[in-house]
């Protein structure tokens, strides 16, 4: 790849997020951050898609999809896929906010479900 600017500038901002994650309490923040999101990520699909009772099969499809997508992509090695080791293990806190928030969607559509009895 070139080194234009866009591309230095965004190595640089991606460097300078890497070292402000590497405190783990910043971290620690950010995984809760996201799993609270998930949460609210799930509550708000659910009351839309709650709108219209056309579209609960369809949602409810994407939504599964959408969550095994996710495991696939938090939880996949490098080697399994055939790939080589990543030179550059700097996108790991990635995978910590994509699980978070996963973790919060389950989470919230199972507290939604108990909630309305169903």
């Amino acid at each position: 790849m070139q080194n234009t600017r866009f591309s230095i500038l965004v190595d640089h901002l991606s460097e300078r997020l890497v070292g402000w994650l590497g405190n783990p309490w910043r971290r620690l923040s950010v995984t809760i951050i996201s799993i609270l999101l998930g949460n609210f990520l799930a509550s708000f699909v659910a009351t839309t898609a709650g709108q219209q009772a056309r579209v609960d099969a369809l949602v409810a499809a994407v939504m599964a999809a959408g969550t095994e997508v996710a495991i696939w992509l938090v939880y996949v090695q490098p080697q399994q896929l055939g790939l080589t080791r990543d030179r550059k293990p700097r996108l790991v806190w990635w995978k910590e906010t994509l699980n978070g928030i996963r973790i919060g969607f389950v989470y919230g559509m199972f507290l939604l479900a108990l909630t309305l009895g169903s």
